[in-house]
């Protein structure tokens, strides 16, 4: 589902709003957060989401809006753009983290965002998430971004990272 506006946690957790069970594959609380304005604050999501396709994320497969003070923990699987919070980020993620683990197929595989783009900007966040390819030569994986070309600020990762091609603890590439 698309989402205009605003969602608000009130620091309220969000518990078990997806779950994955018998082998049935569910999408992310959010697919695409795009218009300008629309804001998710105070999220607390723990869920486990699987599918097979890019722009996956704990809370938002696409971000062009503000996440803000959100959290998310959990397993996120998917090719491509894979992060435990958003699957990428052209908006801004503030004050927020991840924890869990990320998994992917394809590039781009971050504990907290798979892809955080030209306009992207992560400010004051964390991620603690393990983070890992699915055996398949996946690139740029990063604990806290898997590709990087916006800005991270006072930011930090302490999962681990495992992969074949741009890793790092941070930042993949």
């Amino acid at each position: 589902m698309a989402m205009a506006g605003r969602l608000e946690g009130s620091r309220e957790a969000i518990l078990d709003i997806l779950r994955r069970s018998g082998g049935v594959s569910v999408d992310e609380l959010v697919r695409e957060l795009n218009l300008a304005g629309a804001t998710i604050s105070g999220a607390v999501v723990n869920v486990d989401v699987t599918a097979n396709s890019t722009e996956v994320g704990g809370v938002v497969g696409s971000n062009a809006g503000d996440i803000l003070n959100s959290s998310f923990s959990g397993t996120v699987s998917g090719t491509g753009n894979v992060g435990g919070l958003a699957g990428s980020n052209s908006g801004a993620i503030v004050s927020s983290s991840s924890a869990g683990t990320v998994n992917g197929s394809a590039a781009n595989i971050g504990g907290l965002v798979g892809d955080n783009q030209f306009s992207g900007t992560i400010t004051g966040s964390q991620s603690s998430a393990t983070v890992s390819d699915l055996g398949t030569a996946a690139g740029n994986l990063g604990g806290l971004a898997g590709s990087n070309e916006g800005s991270i600020q006072s930011s930090s990762a302490s999962g681990s990272v495992s992969g074949l091609t741009n890793v790092g603890g941070l930042v993949g590439n």
